[in-house]
């Protein structure tokens, strides 16, 4: 809802006019950000723990981008603007998604549009 989106932007996320996010699906609300239009259903991860250390790295969604239901974006991800990602797939860390395209599966392919 747009109650929430006030809400996530209050906690450093950048969110595009028009963008939902559900609320339980950002771990570090100041290392995404998330163009106009988007709908996004899955999980962003920023961070993971090697070793005993902890990395972060933001994502960043383009404008018009769908992430389907229980979906994981790792950490250092790039959507570039007008990419689906269907439900329950993994985009792995530092991927970059071209624009204007369509993924899906573990790890994410990209799909015939």
């Amino acid at each position: 809802t747009e109650l929430m989106s006030i809400l996530q932007r209050q906690l450093g996320c950048s969110i595009g006019k028009g963008s939902r996010i559900r609320s339980d699906c950002v771990e570090d609300f100041d290392l995404v950000s998330v163009g106009d239009g988007c709908n996004i259903e899955g999980y962003l991860v920023t961070g993971e723990v090697s070793l005993g250390v902890l990395s972060t790295s933001p994502i960043h969604i383009g404008s018009q981008c769908t992430v389907g239901l229980n979906s994981v974006i790792e950490m250092g991800s790039v959507l570039q603007d007008r990419v689906r990602i269907g439900p329950k797939c993994l985009v792995t860390k530092n991927s970059i998604l071209e624009g204007n395209s369509t993924w899906g599966g573990k790890p994410a392919e990209r799909c015939q549009d």
